[in-house]
């Protein structure tokens, strides 16, 4: 047994097991000891003591080395300590309560989990250790000294989502995470750059704070924007472009020439009453508050009036006038409810018309795939007028129209048929053959696509200027950003580096801070997220 627990330097002697607990006794094998100030020899003992330690746990019993330390006499009379105490090997610190190999164990577990996790775990390996002992031990954990970087990662992450904001570097060429840095406004981002100039490659994200921290510190740096944020960036643009124009979309479905119309005409005892259309503010139109003052913004800024004083003189903000000056019609507002009424609207205000009860409409749509209760559709139409209008267009009743994100989704796709749903693969092969713009727009989405995944930077000018071409506010918005980060839009193209990796450490990072319910500090959460070899 004294074998099985060999410590380097260490003579063990008597082993007993007493109440689940297997106790060694120990000493140094060596006749004299050094100095820890001096660095002399000396064999004139003073005194012993009897230090416990734990080990390593063997089957279910903790184990317990009582190390017998001597303290010596220093034999040179210019030290300044007197009497010094033996470092009996290597495998056993100054100050400690257990074997080294027992407190890497510890550590490697505590990073990897929460202190009362790790505290409880522990226990159960027969090493019983408090949460705040678990926590005092990992951060008295040093920090690894940064080897040299030659390819990083930058991106930010959100400490406390909304207010507080730090910074992660990843070594892209290994995979690791190098640091943690406090804020995402560049500041500590430069400091840490001064001190490694032998970076050649940045990925990062679009953020202006981190391109020109690495321009002002490394300005012979290349700098790579992340592909996965181009794409995602350009995607929230074209989002924006179908969702205003949503209404416009859903019109141009009836233009086609094919359509089925149906004709309603009242009966013979309704064709003698007079027919009332109760007249109604369609759901998003704008107040007429809005419409005066969008319209007074047009005149003034006709008139030569700059934006800012049309701003302080109808007190707006300059953002809106701004917004105000680039459209020539005030869109509507986005209504999105939260059950799919508007997939069945138009059958449901024919029905309606037609004077059916509201449990006779629902009955339809329900068999027909509505997914809304009861109780929801009679608050949505108890008070809604009944439509007699003499021409009303009926669409088949399973005909479906999907939102306006589901729109920019399917659109990204190079084949419809891929879409798993087949009424929103018809949807969307109706909309793109009575809709042009729509055509272009997924043509622009796909062959943007494909310019991030090739390696040919020349195609971009081309793109950009069909993207213009269209016309959209959203996309001029997007374009302007991306001509003022170009050089690392083209770096993206043409290089192969990406900041998927520096993503994926975000992810581990909050998997980490859930792991503590966000209540670990930063150097906590620093050395864990650094340390730590799992997420």
């Amino acid at each position: 047994m004294v074998n099985l627990f060999s410590l380097s330097g260490l003579s063990l002697g008597v082993t007993k097991i007493i109440d689940g607990n297997i106790s060694i006794t120990a000493c140094s094998k060596q006749n004299s000891a050094k100095c820890s100030c001096c660095n002399k020899n000396s064999n004139q003992v003073h005194s012993s003591y009897v230090r416990v330690l734990r080990d390593l746990p063997a089957s279910t019993y903790s184990v317990s080395v009582n190390l017998t330390v001597r303290k010596f006499f220093c034999k040179n009379p210019k030290c300044e300590r007197k009497i010094f105490t033996e470092q009996p090997g290597p495998e056993i610190c100054a100050y400690s309560r257990m074997t080294n190999r027992t407190r890497k164990t510890l550590e490697n577990i505590l990073l990897e989990v929460s202190a009362r996790k790790g505290s409880y775990i522990a226990n159960l390996i027969s090493l019983p250790i408090s949460p705040s002992s678990a926590l005092r031990m990992v951060d008295s954990l040093p920090i690894p000294t940064v080897d040299k970087v030659t390819v990083l990662g930058i991106d930010d992450w959100a400490y406390r989502k909304g207010l507080t904001y730090g910074t992660i570097l990843v070594n892209i060429e290994t995979g690791q995470v190098i640091d943690l840095l406090a804020g995402r406004d560049g500041k500590s981002l430069k400091k840490w750059l001064v001190k490694h100039p032998e970076i050649k490659i940045v990925t990062r994200d679009r953020a202006s704070s981190y391109s020109s921290a690495v321009s002002s510190i490394l300005p012979n740096t290349i700098q790579v924007a992340d592909r996965f944020h181009l794409l995602k960036n350009f995607s929230d643009s074209v989002y924006d472009v179908i969702r205003i124009e949503y209404r416009n979309i859903v019109k141009s479905l009836y233009q086609d020439s094919s359509e089925q119309l149906k004709t309603y005409t009242p009966d013979s005892e309704q064709s003698n009453v007079e027919l009332v259309k109760i007249p109604r503010k369609e759901k998003g139109e704008r107040s007429d508050f809005l419409k005066d003052r969008f319209i007074k913004v047009k005149k003034m800024i006709q008139d030569g009036v700059t934006l800012l004083s049309i701003a302080k003189t109808l007190q707006m903000s300059r953002a809106t006038v701004r917004s105000y000056a680039k459209m020539d019609v005030l869109p509507n507002k986005s209504i999105y409810l939260r059950n799919n009424y508007n997939e069945y609207l138009v059958f449901i205000e024919k029905e309606l018309s037609e004077g059916k009860t509201l449990s006779a409409v629902f009955e339809i749509i329900r068999k027909a795939g509505f997914m809304g209760s009861r109780t929801a559709f009679y608050e949505q139409f108890k008070n809604h007028p009944k439509r007699t209008s003499p021409v009303i267009v009926v669409t088949n009743v399973n005909q479906r129209i999907i939102s306006p994100r589901k729109i920019s989704k399917y659109l990204g796709f190079d084949d419809l048929s891929k879409i798993k749903d087949k009424t929103d693969s018809d949807f969307m092969e109706k909309l793109l053959r009575n809709n042009e713009t729509l055509e272009k727009l997924r043509y622009q989405i796909i062959s943007f696509k494909s310019l991030l995944l090739g390696n040919d930077g020349s195609l971009l000018e081309d793109w950009i200027k069909r993207t213009l071409a269209l016309g959209k506010s959203r996309l001029q918005s997007f374009i302007k950003g991306l001509l003022s980060d170009i050089e690392a839009v083209r770096n993206a193209i043409i290089t192969n580096w990406s900041n998927g990796q520096v993503e994926g450490q975000v992810n581990r990072l909050k998997s980490i801070k859930r792991q503590m319910y966000g209540r670990a500090g930063f150097e906590l959460l620093r050395r864990k997220v650094i340390l730590g070899m799992s997420g």
